[in-house]
């Protein structure tokens, strides 16, 4: 593995695809939450991520897979649940001002310079225009490391 990576920075959509899409995609993102949980990676994102996964599970797949795939979210090793805190949602409206990010997203971007990531990894181009951030998609993550 080629990784050159300390610490990454994952989008909620990478443990949603993982969790509920049977596309490809869905498998890569598996891929990336197996290689975290070995310890190959370090990743962190915020607790607002649990939000999204189990409010988008629950509707996708129902209450009890999302009450499932929300446990093994939380017991994840090698991941960082970071707060959100004033100080944060002040950088994220600077986000939001200067990228013009809906709210959710400026909260992930600000979280992740909090935590100065190696990588951004989303399959959301909208991340793309953070000039502070190494955005990178799925595939793209998934070559940096030579898997």
């Amino acid at each position: 593995m080629n990784a050159h990576l300390g610490t990454v920075y994952l989008d909620s959509n990478i443990f949603i695809f993982a969790s509920a899409s049977p596309e490809t995609v869905g498998e890569r993102c598996a891929m990336i939450l197996d290689i975290v949980a070995k310890g190959k990676v370090k990743a962190v994102t915020t607790l607002l991520t649990f939000d999204e996964l189990f409010f988008n599970l629950s509707k996708r797949i129902g209450f009890e897979a999302a009450v499932l795939f929300s446990e093994n979210f939380l017991a994840l090793p090698n991941l960082v649940l970071a707060d959100i805190n004033g100080e944060l949602i002040e950088v994220a409206f600077n986000i939001i001002k200067k990228y013009r990010l809906e709210p959710r997203d400026a909260i992930h971007a600000a979280t992740a310079q909090r935590y100065n990531v190696d990588a951004f990894v989303s399959d959301d181009r909208d991340f793309s225009k953070v000039k502070e951030l190494t955005w990178l998609d799925v595939d793209g993550f998934i070559a940096r490391l030579g898997v």
